[in-house]
């Protein structure tokens, strides 16, 4: 189930990234994500002490990771090619991935893990809001068509696109009413299933085509079969064409990611850890997570972390203590 919940994330996430004038590229997003999945998972399930641990696609900085494939693309020399975009885009990403896990990597070898669990509690206040808004900005322009929805002009909005955007708050009102009162372990996986069986069953009762569905922006897609050159190290990019210095002009969002994958790590081994009534070894972690991403960006995938929700439904399911759940998972993928 956890590995299924990844697939999803991992299309939510490409759906979110490559929007605008990525959005034809969409199938090399969802391949950057479940790189991500399958390389930086397989490390972490092999390698991690905290067990199971279910690793996709990092969910908090996803939302950063869009608004610098967004700035590199508006960086670069109007008119270009939808290939070059891709791959200014692309490279962006991954040297992101290679550096975040350079950067975990080096903190767990010079064992600073201790330190970083002794930061303020406003600090990490402030990152959580700031990741939360960013999820649901960019969950909102997700549910729109591209192109009709600003998080900025909320007051201007389409009556169409209201309509498109109320789905996605019945859902994400529901599942903050629902918290206090059901399993939260299950709650997430078991709405994802039904209301993609009420919408199917909606479809078919309204006789719609999947294809019309598509064509009007209801559903995500087409995703293409295939990405950049395929399943390559580096994602098949040719770092020769990457045009280098409108990535370098975006240097301060790379910072941001590391910088919130570090907070996101240490939140999540930890949260583990009490999970499964251990004690973190934040440095090792941090090391398995830094290889991890590094193996992940040369194989040509975002950045990939442990997911505590997942890996708690695992750990529910059974599997508290055994890194089968997270290869298992990889393997779905």
């Amino acid at each position: 189930l956890s590995g299924l919940m990844i697939v999803v994330m991992s299309v939510s996430f490409a759906a979110m990234i490559f929007s605008g004038a990525l959005a034809p590229f969409l199938g090399v997003g969802v391949q950057l994500a479940c790189t991500a999945a399958i390389v930086a998972g397989l490390v972490m399930a092999l390698l991690g002490r905290c067990q199971p641990s279910i690793t996709m696609a990092d969910e908090d900085t996803a939302p950063v990771v869009a608004l610098m494939a967004a700035y590199v693309v508006a960086s670069l020399p109007a008119g270009s090619n939808p290939e070059v975009l891709l791959t200014g885009a692309v490279g962006a990403i991954i040297l992101t991935t290679l550096v975040t896990g350079l950067g975990l990597a080096l903190l767990g070898l010079l064992r600073v893990g201790a330190f970083i669990q002794f930061l303020p509690h406003s600090v990490l206040g402030g990152y959580l809001a700031a990741v939360g808004w960013l999820l649901v900005a960019g969950g909102l322009s997700v549910s729109a068509p591209t192109g009709d929805f600003s998080i900025n002009g909320l007051t201007d909005l389409e009556p169409g696109t209201v309509l498109r955007l109320l789905p996605a708050l019945v859902i994400a009102l529901w599942l903050v009413l629902m918290q206090p009162r059901l399993n939260k372990r299950w709650l997430l996986p078991l709405t994802i299933v039904a209301t993609l069986l009420f919408w199917y069953a909606g479809m078919a009762v309204l006789d719609m085509e999947i294809d019309e569905l598509v064509a009007a922006n209801y559903l995500v897609g087409p995703v293409q079969a295939g990405g950049v050159g395929g399943w390559q190290p580096f994602a098949g990019v040719d770092l020769a064409e990457v045009q280098w210095g409108a990535i370098l002009d975006n240097a301060g969002s790379i910072a941001t990611v590391f910088l919130i994958a570090v907070f996101s790590l240490m939140l999540t081994i930890n949260g583990l850890a009490h999970l499964q009534h251990i004690e973190a070894d934040m440095n090792r972690e941090l090391v398995v997570a830094g290889f991890a991403n590094m193996a992940g960006g040369a194989g040509g995938g975002m950045l990939g972390l442990p997911s505590i929700s997942l890996s708690a439904l695992a750990a529910g399911s059974g599997a508290s203590g055994n890194r089968y759940a997270g290869l298992v998972a990889v393997l779905v993928c």
